[in-house]
């Protein structure tokens, strides 16, 4: 009987040895399904972050769009505008020419009003027509 109650006694501690393994390897797997668990909400968590990213890069793209297509108008508008002050300034450079040539005018006119700008007369500075009729212009 002895041999028998050894063998009991070898079972016995063999089988605690192995629901003391089993113990631990139960504890084990909890701790990785909690692990597993955090891990599944934090990666949730920045698969929402990733979509917020998304989206506001998206919205930044079409702002930074509209900026791009309303600068293009201003630089057109202002390449428009630029164009106009050159009309403008060109038709302004002539009009003064005109008037310097006396344009328009009779030769004799422009021969007095000439001859006053070199300061050889007084007084005659602009044509008699504006003097005696300032309103008239001419047809």
């Amino acid at each position: 009987m002895t041999q028998l109650a050894e063998r009991r006694r070898e079972h016995l501690a063999e089988r605690q040895t192995h629901e003391a393994a089993n113990a631990a390897q139960q504890r084990e797997l909890e701790a990785l399904r909690a692990e597993q668990k955090t891990l599944q909400q934090t990666l949730a968590e920045l698969e929402r972050e990733a979509a917020r990213s998304r989206e506001a890069a998206e919205q930044a793209a079409q702002t930074i769009q509209a900026a791009q297509v309303q600068a293009r108008r201003a630089e057109q508008d202002m390449a428009r505008v630029r164009e106009e002050a050159a009309t403008a300034q060109a038709r302004l450079d002539m009009l003064r020419r005109m008037q310097e040539e006396g344009t328009g005018l009779y030769a004799g006119t422009r021969a007095v009003l000439s001859a006053a700008r070199e300061g050889h007369l007084r007084s005659a500075s602009s044509p008699i027509r504006f003097r005696l009729r300032p309103n008239w212009r001419r047809r």
